[in-house]
């Protein structure tokens, strides 16, 4: 799966540009990360100066989950009014930056009403679209587009996964990250290593399935799992089958072995697939990787 994040300089130098936090998020260029970070910060000043005053004090403390649903609020005559706040588990301020909503939050699902104190009109429309706007140009100045230009197989989920480090200001608001929980292809090109030749179909038989998570599409690949499915053919025989195993991405290699004795003598070709499974959402795949090897091996 791709991890990416923008910043104006690498974090976290152990891994150089592909370390994030320790979770192997790959580094992109923003050209002008600085000065629109500043924009972004003035624009959500101005919209939370705003709109604290129209707030009773307990519902100023954004830490506690404080939020007005897209549901919740109305857009009309150049001002966003609302009748309620809420306080939804999902939007409470988390610890580790990296915990993110896994559903969007709207009014039926964020625990129930909170009286807001409302004193005025309603929020100044122009100061939200600010922000929108402020946010939306530093998402697009990451070279390739941001995560709007690769949403992967849960669009929605790629723009939840949005964080960012919690110190809030124009000095140290230093990255914003994003995960689009679709892996790439293993890269692998090396079929397994063939059994000695002349091997008794009486023996068992071990092949070590390979792929290669040191220089992967994503170097997250190898934080997920890879599903393995490989098969032993021949014309008018029996086969063996290894179908769907599923193994840490980070072991590089399985072994698969067929009892002796389930193959007769003859030669067999060989086919492999390979395909990396996201961690976070387990029905999210990556493209199938396919090697063959005809006259693979030969039983005696």
């Amino acid at each position: 799966m791709a991890r990416w994040y923008i910043s104006a300089t690498v974090q976290n130098g152990a891994g150089g540009t592909r370390d994030l936090v320790g979770e192997k998020f790959e580094r992109v260029t923003c050209t002008n990360y600085t000065s629109l970070v500043t924009t972004l910060i003035a624009a959500r000043l101005a919209l939370s100066n705003n709109v604290l005053p129209m707030l009773d004090v307990a519902n100023r403390d954004g830490t506690t989950g404080t939020t007005f649903p897209h549901d919740g609020y109305t857009r009309a005559g150049g001002f966003l009014t609302w009748t309620n706040i809420y306080k939804p588990a999902a939007a409470i301020w988390p610890s580790d930056p990296r915990t993110r909503p896994t559903a969007e939050i709207i009014i039926a699902t964020s625990g129930g009403a909170t009286a807001d104190g409302h004193t005025g009109s309603g929020a100044t429309e122009s100061l939200y679209t600010d922000g929108q706007t402020a946010l939306q140009n530093l998402l697009a100045d990451a070279t390739g587009g941001g995560p709007y230009a690769r949403l992967g197989s849960t669009p929605y989920r790629t723009l939840l996964s949005l964080f960012h480090s919690h110190v809030l200001d124009s000095t140290s608001l230093s990255y914003f990250a994003w995960d689009d929980f679709s892996p790439g292809a293993p890269t692998t090109s090396v079929l397994p290593a063939s059994p000695a030749p002349g091997q008794a179909a009486s023996a068992p038989i071990s092949i070590a399935l390979n792929w290669d998570i040191v220089t992967p599409v994503y170097p997250a690949d190898g934080v997920g799992t890879v599903r393995l499915w490989a098969q032993l053919t021949r014309s008018g025989g029996p086969e063996s089958l290894l179908n769907n195993a599923v193994v840490n991405a980070s072991t590089e290699t399985y072994d698969w072995v067929t009892a002796g004795g389930v193959l007769n003598a003859g030669t067999y070709n060989l086919i492999y697939e390979a395909r990396y499974t996201d961690p976070t959402i387990g029905t999210n795949h990556g493209a199938v990787t396919t090697l063959t090897a005809n006259s693979y091996i030969v039983l005696s």
